[in-house]
């Protein structure tokens, strides 16, 4: 247990107290053995829980950082989770100070915990005067908007490798500048929706990458991200909006599992902002004072990320709905679904991805999901049947 959370949380933890687990009518009563174990899911929703925890335990994994308690990442997705829960930011050290196990070094842990939990109590305090609906669609949309949060400024951090201190401070303070508006505005949108966690997590990834591969310096204290964040703004409305619309009106996804379901939705994500990546400069031009020639390039960039989105939908449904996918596990399944997204953006040009919807040609989402039935049918080692060999011809 301590190899994988570190000194400052034990067996104990887990088995030495009653376990108390969250209710969808009661969300705060969880402990941090609840907490701990939903943050764990939290980090690969296409795999089990069970299994992300064996690889934090295994010494010899590299597939999961060990430590986890320690490490500035998960801090922000367990301060993600508890304020998501609807706890004042106050009481996530107290939770923690109150379960850790007794004359372990925490304070560098609280402190970072602490920034990031008054952090996204803030964005919990905005969101909830744009929320409408009932109670539970409140709780529900609040809930995703905050973890989206905490799963953004989490990767930030790790791709940045701050640890603690004013560098971490700052980057928290940028990267919440570049995205609590548009999380927002996107759970706003898409509030009351069963898909909205799909949506925003899909989104959420995109615009962290977005962020860690630009120039500006997050690491220093009120950097100008004003460029960067028009950028994000207007990324994510376009990527939020294609993949809602997928969702919400594609391939019918009621034989999917919530994994399978997450892993349509990331990896149609990955498409979608991959079709985007020759209006990165005009993206970053506010609305208000874009030219004709701009808008009518974001028009372009509109249906391109539509028309990616429904091509996607249909094969990468395709792909976990196959009988024969059920024999394989998620990861594998996800790294066939990574490949047959890699191999779309070179199929999508022998198709005018731009063209509004009703003239777009259906036969780019017909070739993407019979390739998708051959990876299935082959099964891995299937990446030679995503090199390009196989003319689209034979798969129409």
């Amino acid at each position: 247990m301590q190899t994988a959370f570190g000194s400052a949380i034990d067996y104990d933890t887990f088995a030495g107290k009653p376990f108390k687990a969250r209710t969808a009518s009661d969300s705060k009563a969880g402990g941090l053995a609840d907490t701990l174990i939903d943050t764990i899911a939290g980090m690969d929703p296409t795999r089990k829980p069970e299994d992300i925890m064996a690889s934090a335990a295994d010494s010899k994994d590299p597939a999961v950082s060990k430590s986890l308690m320690s490490n500035p990442a998960f801090q922000a997705r367990l301060a993600g989770e508890l304020i998501s829960q609807g706890r004042p930011a106050g009481d996530v050290k107290t939770m923690i100070q109150a379960e850790a196990v007794g004359g372990a070094d925490t304070t560098k842990m609280l402190a970072n915990t602490e920034a990031y939990a008054k952090s996204f109590e803030e964005v919990y305090t905005s969101a909830v005067g744009e929320m409408t609906g009932s109670d539970s669609q409140k709780r529900a949309s609040l809930e995703a908007i905050v973890e989206s949060a905490a799963v953004t400024v989490a990767k930030i951090v790790e791709k940045k490798g701050v640890t603690g201190g004013d560098s971490l401070t700052n980057v928290l303070n940028n990267s919440m500048v570049l995205v609590k508006g548009s999380l927002i505005a996107i759970g706003k949108t898409n509030q009351g929706g069963i898909n909205l966690s799909l949506i925003l997590s899909a989104t959420c990834d995109q615009m962290s990458s977005l962020i860690t591969s630009s120039t500006v310096d997050l690491t220093a204290s009120g950097a100008n991200v004003s460029t960067l964040g028009m950028q994000v703004k207007n990324f994510g409305e376009i990527v939020s909006s294609a993949v809602a619309q997928s969702l919400n009106s594609g391939k019918d996804k009621s034989k999917l599992d919530d994994k399978e379901k997450m892993l349509v939705a990331a990896n149609m994500g990955k498409g979608i902002a991959s079709s985007l990546s020759s209006y990165m400069i005009d993206l970053a031009v506010d609305s208000s004072v874009m030219t004709e020639e701009q808008k009518a390039k974001m028009t372009k960039a509109g249906n391109a990320a539509k028309n990616t989105a429904v091509a996607l939908d249909s094969a990468l449904v395709e792909m976990a709905a196959d009988q024969d996918a059920d024999n394989l596990n998620n990861e594998v399944l996800n790294s066939m679904a990574v490949a047959l997204v890699a191999q779309a953006s070179e199929t999508f040009k022998s198709f005018d991805m731009t063209v509004d919807a009703s003239a777009f040609d259906g036969n780019a989402g017909k070739v993407l999901t019979n390739m998708a039935r051959l990876v299935v049918d082959i099964r891995p080692p299937c990446t030679r049947v995503l090199r390009g060999w196989m003319p689209t011809s034979r798969l129409l």
